[in-house]
């Protein structure tokens, strides 16, 4: 009889607690009680941890690994465009914010690929800088723990699909958070409902799975319409209109997307991640330094660092994701973000604040996690020392079945052609030809040559276009 009362009066305890974490608004201060009063974590500290992980985020930029996947394409469809490049509408967002100031240089005429690679890399990683800004500046006068949340996500979400750094899934994934920590910031001014409104109209483009995001903000939304102050209504009335159209928006593309294979590849995908070491390494290892840290428990932080050595060492003996696994991490942005920004709420609300001691703790381990993902890319770092290898003897066309680089599981089926353009130096002399029954390509190297406003073509390469620039 105990059990069946508990159990009835299950929604009202719930709205108790509702009620005591979700009703603090512009007269309880700067947010919940503990998050409240002198702050035990800056916003220095954690931009210290942003900082390390931004490193390893520019290890791969140094290493090409931003022309893995759809890297290339992408950046070859820039410069000859000299235009933003977008493949579908429900993505347009993402590929405005991540090729801006790669279109502002091929527009003030830039033309040497030497540049014009690091001008593509800071455009994949500006909006990583402006979400962490954003996220900052939607916890000012608070204790900034929270931070932990979207630095996690890089780590979660981000590093294993590394193989796709152009991936609009990244850019959806680093909208969600300054988005999150808005609706649940005690007084929304004006300038807070408008970057709200703002980044939530932004988000509807940027990738189909933002309607599982947008459902969890519609929910939160709620939750601070009916036990939050009365002075954020109307800012609320207009982000959850917003949050609506998000979840509109990429529920139709999901349903409905262009090419029905890319949905039933998704589809497939989706259980891809549980063969990415370095993925379940790192949410083992973070899921143990959350308990530790809750709970004071020193074998669980034995273990998270036990875990994360670990991580550093798998890479070393082969233990890697391949790049088919790591573009399948995409589905991430569907499966694990919505949790992790719904446990990032609930403590949030709960009020949870890091100690110091703690926090350097966190950031260590954090930071083991993140040399582990570099280690882990020392594939694709041998695979283009093999292709460069290739490209310095002259031979014209190359068939890629002829070369080691046919078997090697981080090279993808169709970007060989583009690969051996963009790593030629500025003279073409060797075009590794994609797989005779590749299903697709974007161009055929024997009939048609891309970014000849940027490189030259050795013969017989450069008869195959008409007044294609030429070199020896």
């Amino acid at each position: 009889m105990a059990i069946f009362s508990a159990r009835f009066d299950l929604p009202s305890r719930c709205d108790a607690w509702l009620k005591r974490h979700c009703s603090y608004g512009p007269g309880d201060g700067a947010g919940p009680p503990s998050l409240r009063g002198h702050a035990s974590v800056s916003w220095q500290s954690m931009a210290l941890c942003f900082v390390i992980l931004s490193a390893v985020l520019w290890y791969g930029f140094v290493i090409d690994l931003a022309f893995s996947a759809d890297g290339a394409y992408y950046f070859s469809r820039v410069l000859d465009l000299r235009d933003f490049y977008s493949n579908a509408w429900s993505r347009a967002h993402s590929n405005l914010m991540s090729q801006w100031p790669l279109v502002i240089a091929v527009k003030f005429g830039f033309t040497d690929l030497s540049l014009l690679t690091p001008i593509n890399a800071v455009s994949l990683y500006v909006p990583f800088v402006a979400s962490f800004g954003l996220c900052v500046f939607a916890l000012r006068g608070l204790d900034k723990t929270p931070l932990l949340f979207p630095l996690a996500s890089m780590l979660l979400v981000t590093f294993p699909a590394a193989f796709i750094l152009v991936g609009e899934s990244h850019f959806m994934a680093l909208t969600t958070w300054p988005i999150l920590l808005l609706i649940l910031r005690p007084t929304l001014g004006r300038a807070d409902a408008a970057v709200l409104v703002g980044l939530l109209l932004v988000l509807c483009r940027t990738y189909e799975t933002a309607f599982a995001s947008g459902g969890l903000f519609i929910a939160l939304g709620m939750l601070r319409l009916r036990y939050g102050p009365p002075g954020n209504r109307r800012a609320l009335i207009a982000a959850m209109v917003a949050a609506l159209t998000v979840f509109a928006v990429g529920a139709y593309w999901t349903a409905f997307p262009a090419n029905s294979a890319n949905r039933n590849s998704f589809l497939h995908s989706l259980v891809l991640p549980l063969r990415h070491p370095l993925f379940l390494c790192s949410l083992a290892a973070l899921s143990l330094l959350a308990w530790a840290v809750a709970r004071r428990a020193t074998l669980a932080f034995v273990a998270s660092f036990a875990i994360a050595a670990l991580a550093i060492v798998l890479p070393l003996g082969g233990m890697t994701a391949s790049a088919s696994v790591s573009f399948a991490c995409r589905t991430l942005t569907l499966t694990l973000l919505p949790a992790l920004l719904l446990v990032a709420a609930f403590t949030y609300l709960r009020g949870f604040r890091l100690e110091r001691g703690t926090l350097l703790v966190t950031m260590t381990g954090m930071s083991l996690l993140g040399i582990a993902n570099a280690v882990s890319w020392r594939g694709w770092i041998e695979l283009r020392e093999e292709f460069r290898g290739i490209l310095r003897v002259p031979s014209g066309y190359v068939a890629v079945e002829d070369t080691a680089l046919f078997r090697n599981s981080y090279r993808w089926n169709w970007t060989s052609p583009l690969l051996s353009i963009l790593w030629s130096e500025g003279c073409v002399r060797t075009i590794v030809l994609s797989p005779t029954r590749v299903r697709w390509e974007p161009f055929d190297p024997r009939t048609s040559l891309p970014m000849q406003r940027y490189v030259r073509f050795a013969m017989p390469l450069a008869s195959s276009t008409p007044a294609a620039p030429t070199c020896r």
